[in-house]
């Protein structure tokens, strides 16, 4: 894949990495799935800085909307949580949206020490893990959902966030059904 022309942010808040995203590729279109509310404040953001025309938010959820396709990257950052109880459908839907040759980058947590660990993260994520609102995701779960769907991974790696180590998992979409 070269230059992505069409990316997609799944969940992606007020729409802060689809600018970032349409700054860094210029030529590209930004589209974020985000519950309707948050997508109208995303679609203020691009307005604010500029890219509006590149930059489109719509309300829905990447869980249960179609995504459309040919989207050339595909980026999911801590939201596949989310998906926890039906990762495979969401995975499958990610794969078809994905132009031949796309790139899919997840960034998201992965537990270790029978869940207990990174520290910092666990016990920031506790209220929302209470109420049954997410279940974060093992170490290694979220690469074997991408190969599970059929993507080839190129890169999973540790890194640290904001919110504590994360792991990184980059998969691509074979360039054609044969492959």
């Amino acid at each position: 894949m070269g230059t992505p022309g069409k990316i997609l942010d799944l969940g992606g808040g007020p729409g802060i990495t689809a600018i970032a995203l349409a700054g860094h590729y210029p030529a590209s279109e930004v589209t974020v799935v985000e519950q309707p509310k948050v997508a109208e404040a995303a679609n203020r953001m691009a307005e604010l800085y500029g890219v509006s025309e590149r930059v489109h938010a719509v309300g829905g959820s990447y869980i249960t909307d179609d995504l459309g396709d040919g989207y050339d990257l595909i980026f999911a950052s801590f939201t596949l949580d989310y998906a926890r109880n039906c990762l495979e459908e969401v995975m499958g839907k990610i794969r078809d949206a994905l132009a031949p040759d796309g790139i899919f980058v997840s960034v998201g947590d992965g537990l270790t020490c029978e869940r207990t660990s990174p520290a910092d993260y666990v016990v920031s994520m506790l209220p929302w893990t209470l109420a049954g609102q997410v279940e974060e995701f093992n170490m290694g779960e979220v690469k074997d959902a991408i190969v599970k769907a059929g993507l080839t991974i190129l890169h999973s790696f540790e890194m640290e966030s904001p919110h504590g180590p994360a792991v990184v998992d980059v998969g691509r979409r074979a360039e054609s059904e044969d492959e």
